[in-house]
C-alpha cells in the first residue's frame, strides 16, 4: 500500500472497520446501509457497489474506481485478512483526528460559540452507542475532566485511543 492509498485509509478508517464488522456479523448491516444511501447521494456509487460486493465475500472489480475508491476497497480487504492492518489504521486515525479535537475542545473551554456549537453537533449526529460515548467523552472534556481513566470506561479500544490521544493534545494545549 502506497503512502498516499495508507492516507486515505487512514481518513476512512471508520467506515473501513464498520464495514468488515458487517461482513463478520450481518446483525450490523442496517445502520450500514442507511450510510450506503448517503453515500450513493453524494455520488459514492461505485464504491457502494464494491462495498456490498466485499460484505458478500464476492472479488471486487476495481477497474473504474477512481484512485480513493480503489484504496478504501483495498484496505476493507487487507483489514479482513489482517486484523492487525485495521489496528493500525485506527491509531493513524486517532493521531490524525487527535489534534483537531483538542483545538476545538480547547477553544470551547475559551468560551468560543462555534467550537460549542460544533462539538454539540457532532454530539446530535452521533447514532450509535459508541458514537454517543466518545461525543460525552469529549464534551466532559470540555466541562473540565482531564482523568483519562474515567472518560474512556466502557469504551471500545480505538475510542478509547481517540479520547486518550485528545486528551494528551489538550494538556499540551493548556500549558
Amino acid at each position: 500500500m502506497t503512502p498516499f492509498q495508507r492516507q486515505i485509509a487512514t481518513t476512512h478508517a471508520e467506515l473501513i472497520r464498520l464495514t468488515i464488522a458487517v461482513r463478520e456479523d450481518a446483525d450490523l448491516a442496517p445502520a450500514l446501509f442507511e450510510l450506503f444511501k448517503d453515500m450513493e447521494e453524494a455520488g459514492w456509487t461505485d464504491l457502494v457497489k464494491g462495498m456490498i460486493d466485499f460484505i458478500e465475500g464476492r472479488d471486487i472489480d476495481t477497474e473504474g474506481l477512481d484512485d480513493e475508491d480503489e484504496a478504501i476497497l483495498m484496505a476493507m480487504q487487507r483489514g479482513h485478512e489482517d486484523g492487525d492492518f485495521l489496528a493500525e489504521l485506527e491509531v493513524d486515525a486517532a493521531a490524525v483526528a487527535a489534534p483537531a479535537l483538542a483545538a476545538l475542545i480547547y477553544a470551547a473551554t475559551q468560551g468560543e460559540l462555534e467550537a460549542l456549537e460544533t462539538l454539540a453537533g457532532l454530539r446530535e449526529a452521533a447514532d450509535t452507542p459508541t458514537a454517543i460515548a466518545t461525543a460525552e467523552a469529549l464534551i466532559a472534556m470540555v466541562e473540565g475532566t482531564r482523568d483519562a481513566d474515567t472518560l474512556v470506561t466502557g469504551l471500545p479500544d480505538e475510542q478509547a485511543r481517540l479520547v486518550r490521544a485528545v486528551m494528551q493534545h489538550l494538556i499540551a494545549l493548556e500549558t
